[in-house]
């Protein structure tokens, strides 16, 4: 164990190897804090090569870098969520719901709207498709805080006089923590969503760092 003193307590690092109940070959690295050498965090390497990275006491695992090279981030915000089928939308500008077969990690994403809990740069993706229309405009976007910009551009695809308009639209951006992404249509008419469930469309993201 190393330890620096200073007027709050201690900080340190404490080596162990062989811990009672570990995985065998085992080496753990714990950075602790005060007095009683309280845990913070701990680098835990196994012979295989594996790393493991986590903090607090609780051990709550925050990176996994593999023996093999590749970095497995359990903690990073991603979700992907279907569009609302049959939904019928106004023309003009409308928020489009994505509230079907909704999948998370991590928190930010709620009421069709992906928020984020830290600064950074993040990925996102969306398609929704209607029923046939008369639409002569047809805009998908993805708006920043109830605002359009143009951090992520618009796709647009006009009504084509099949049976479906399709859209769709992917791009990444810079968010400060605590700004929201919605995705927005415009149309020139009333149209509505496709019914069948999985072609609706989807809405997803994830944190790239």
């Amino acid at each position: 164990t190393i330890g620096v003193g200073n007027t709050g307590g201690y900080v340190g690092l404490r080596l162990n190897a062989g811990i009672a109940g570990s995985a065998i070959g085992a080496t753990f690295l714990d950075f602790t804090e005060g007095t009683s050498y309280t845990k913070r965090a701990q680098i835990q390497v196994e012979t295989g090569g594996n790393i493991y990275i986590k903090n607090t006491s609780s051990n709550t695992l925050r990176m996994v870098i593999k023996s093999t090279g590749q970095i497995q981030t359990p903690s990073n915000p991603a979700f992907r969520a279907r569009a609302k089928t049959s939904q019928t939308y106004a023309a003009g500008w409308q928020h489009v719901i994505y509230d079907e077969s909704v999948t998370t990690r991590g928190t930010g994403y709620a009421s069709s709207r992906f928020t984020a809990p830290v600064d950074g740069w993040y990925q996102f993706n969306a398609q929704w498709t209607a029923n046939n229309n008369a639409d002569t405009d047809g805009t998908l976007s993805m708006w920043i805080d109830g605002s359009s910009t143009n951090l992520v551009a618009s796709v647009s695809m006009p009504n084509t006089g099949g049976s479906y308009d399709g859209h769709t639209i992917s791009g990444c951006c810079y968010l400060a923590a605590s700004s929201y992404v919605q995705v927005h249509r415009y149309s020139s008419v009333s149209n509505t969503t496709r019914t069948n469930a999985a072609y609706g469309g989807w809405f997803s993201g994830f944190l790239i760092g």
